[in-house]
């Protein structure tokens, strides 16, 4: 996959709203080549334009808030 495959690819899951907090469980092979790539995760997210610091976060917020919805729901 060339660099600018995988920051498309980055950006569809940015954009999706599928958050970059745990990519390297749901996509693997997506992090890892971007790591090869591009030295760290970090640095692929910052060439696909986008701000780490904030997609991160939004990203952890993400994953708390469906936690807490598992939580609340009901068990049967």
């Amino acid at each position: 996959m060339s660099p600018e495959d995988l920051i498309e690819r980055i950006r569809r899951l940015e954009t999706r709203g599928v958050g970059l907090f745990r990519v390297h469980r749901t996509h693997a092979g997506l992090y890892a080549r971007a790591r090869r790539q591009f030295g760290s995760w970090r640095a692929a997210v910052t060439a696909a334009g986008l701000d780490y610091g904030d997609a991160m976060e939004r990203s952890r917020r993400r994953s708390v808030e469906s936690r807490r919805r598992r939580r609340r729901a009901p068990r049967g």
